[in-house]
């Protein structure tokens, strides 16, 4: 008998790991490992820490941070920017704001990550598939 796995999505593993505890941009980045295997030591997850709350100070929302450090960890340096640009157009037209705290107050931090999330495996996974 056959069986068939289900590969998760980033935004529903990210979601997870929020109401696990993660920080913001750490569930971007676990979930990212998690079903693109990786292999992550946990270097990354723990540096990516340190962009929680803004950056310390209300700033740069540590979700989309976290994105543009996972295609730069993933794709060469031409493709991470070609898609940095991608993400971030999408996003600021999405939601007109990196601010933390403006985001906050508007969205929550689970809905910014499951965007970021699911915007991210879409473009991830569009750039796997084209360079095959």
């Amino acid at each position: 008998k056959r069986t068939c796995r289900t590969v998760k999505k980033m935004k529903d593993l990210a979601y997870r790991y929020y109401f696990d505890g993660w920080g913001c941009g750490q569930c971007i980045i676990k979930a990212a490992d998690t079903k693109y295997a990786l292999g992550l030591n946990g270097e990354l997850i723990k540096a990516v820490s340190a962009a929680g709350n803004g950056f310390g100070y209300s700033g740069l929302c540590a979700a989309p941070a976290a994105v543009i450090l996972l295609f730069g960890y993933m794709f060469d340096e031409n493709t991470a920017k070609r898609l940095r640009i991608m993400f971030l157009n999408e996003f600021n037209m999405k939601y007109g704001s990196f601010n933390c705290c403006a985001l906050q107050r508007t969205e929550g931090c689970e809905n910014i990550i499951m965007y970021a999330a699911d915007t991210a495996d879409r473009m991830i996974s569009a750039e796997l598939r084209n360079q095959l």
